[in-house]
């Protein structure tokens, strides 16, 4: 009976499959049995899946399946007991049949229950199961669920394990482990290729430093040494134009597992792509200011030719001349101060007065557009540390936005509390990609506007070391969150 049990060849493809095919065989060789079909548990269904069936008398179609208290199978698999048949109960030449349900841990969470269910039925030929079979059926049903659980487990096991080689052998970057003695485990084809070295299970890690170049040994060794030491190790080094990555963690045997990443052609690649955008927005800018400059400075020409055609109308005219020399001023003034360094000056300010105070000053505009603005305040002081003035533009620009793009008839609300501000807006909304460049320098969706507005939010808010995050959808309206890191109690 022993050998109903045995795990033996385990290491075979099969897996579980192949154990019960095994387990079925001894099985109705043991009980004489001319049919054995077992089923077992599945998490998805719920119900118990036809997993293999032997002999003459099993004729049990594909994708059958048990369920708890549901005919004579269902029944002993609710109660845990198994159960003796007797007669022909299937319209076959059978004496009588007996069902062993499988009691164990399964799914997960590990919950005790029945795992599967055992099946096996004798010809007439043979005599019928009898009670002393049904005793040995309860203690043989605790053994298979046991077994079957185990093998379940190996094949797992063995499962994880083929997916972490494949794994491992397609991954860009070297892995390389050793044990507590210094000898070579596990590595995978990249560590070959990267460290230019001939790699074999159960070497020296030690040899295998004398035989690559020397400023990787030197790096892998300090990334060794340092493990060894913290637990886990992880630097960047730059040697000779090139760039690495290393990260080093010790295993609970006491060996070590090293990561290896040459990572100069991928920074590159960024730099360039980097470069690019800059140049993307410088020209972005350009076009822009060109733009800008170009409006107020048609309406000076066209003013200075009509006073050398009209002169009676200098002083008319004059004024234009003053009033788009004014606007090429404030134009030149916010370029300047998008471009220059901020220079914070910090104080403690209650974010719920400093709002009361932004929204009252807006309140005529919001009144003129016949926009609701609704603000909620916290009900106690919260006080940060931060540039006031600053603050109040971050939030009187997210108001302004919120109205422009809010119809007559629609709400704005903006709140307050402990680290957190938030202005939303039941506007048209914006779909990702605008989403994604609303705070870029120089980006805008107004007819009218130079795109600094919001890029001077995020740097004001960077500054700050402030987070901000936009909710949209076309048609929805948009939310603003501000969150402040640093909070000083009064």
């Amino acid at each position: 009976m022993v050998s109903l049990f045995v795990l033996e060849d385990e290491s075979g493809t099969g897996g579980l499959q192949e154990f019960l095919g095994r387990m079925l065989l001894r099985s109705a060789e043991w009980f004489r049995a001319s049919g054995v079909s077992v089923f077992l548990f599945d998490e998805v269904s719920g119900g118990y899946l036809l997993a293999g069936q032997v002999g003459p008398n099993s004729h049990i179609p594909a994708g059958t399946v048990l369920r708890s208290g549901e005919g004579f199978a269902g029944q002993a698999i609710a109660s845990g007991q198994p159960v003796i048949l007797q007669g022909d109960t299937t319209g076959k030449s059978i004496s009588s049949s007996m069902v062993i349900p499988l009691v164990g841990r399964r799914g997960p969470t590990n919950v005790q229950g029945c795992i599967g269910v055992l099946n096996l039925s004798r010809s007439a030929a043979e005599d019928g199961f009898r009670e002393a079979d049904l005793a040995l059926a309860h203690i043989l049903g605790q053994h298979i669920s046991l077994a079957v659980a185990n093998a379940a487990t190996m094949s797992q096991s063995r499962y994880m394990s083929e997916m972490l080689r494949v794994l491992l052998a397609n991954v860009g970057f070297a892995v390389l482990s050793f044990d507590a003695d210094r000898i070579i485990t596990h590595f995978n084809p990249e560590a070959v290729v990267l460290l230019g070295a001939m790699i074999t299970p159960n070497g020296c890690f030690d040899q295998l430093l004398d035989e690559i170049a020397p400023d990787v040994a030197t790096i892998l060794t300090e990334a060794a040494e340092l493990c060894e030491r913290e637990g886990r190790a992880r630097r960047r080094h730059t040697i000779r134009n090139r760039i690495w990555n290393v990260t080093a963690s010790r295993l609970p045997s006491g060996g070590t597992t090293i990561a290896l990443q040459d990572v100069t052609e991928l920074e590159s690649a960024q730099r360039e792509y980097e470069r690019l955008k800059r140049l993307a927005e410088v020209g972005q800018m350009t076009a822009t200011i060109a733009h800008e400059i170009r409006n107020p400075l048609t309406g000076v020409q066209s003013a200075a030719k009509l006073i050398q055609e009209s002169p009676e109308l200098s002083d008319e005219f004059a004024q234009i001349i003053e009033t788009e020399a004014k606007k090429l001023s404030q134009l030149c003034d916010e370029f300047l101060e998008f471009a220059r360094p901020l220079k914070l000056e910090k104080e403690p300010t209650d974010i719920g007065e400093m709002l009361s105070l932004v929204v009252r000053t807006l309140e005529t505009q919001f009144a003129e557009a016949e926009v609701t603005l609704a603000c909620k305040v916290p009900e106690s002081p919260a006080i940060h540390t931060l540039d006031r003035r600053r603050f109040e533009q971050v939030l009187r620009n997210l108001l302004l936005n919120a109205l422009q793009a809010t119809k007559a008839g629609g709400r704005v609300d903006v709140g307050a509390q402990a680290g957190h501000l938030w202005v939303q807006d039941t506007g048209c909304g914006m779909d990702e990609d605008t989403v994604s460049r609303l705070f870029s320098p120089f980006f805008t969706t107004k007819a009218r506007g130079t795109g600094l507005g919001l890029s001077m939010v995020r740097k004001v808010l960077d500054a700050h070391e402030a987070h901000i995050e936009v909710y949209s959808k076309p048609g929805q309206g948009t939310r603003f969150e501000i969150r402040i890191n640093e909070e000083i109690a009064r």
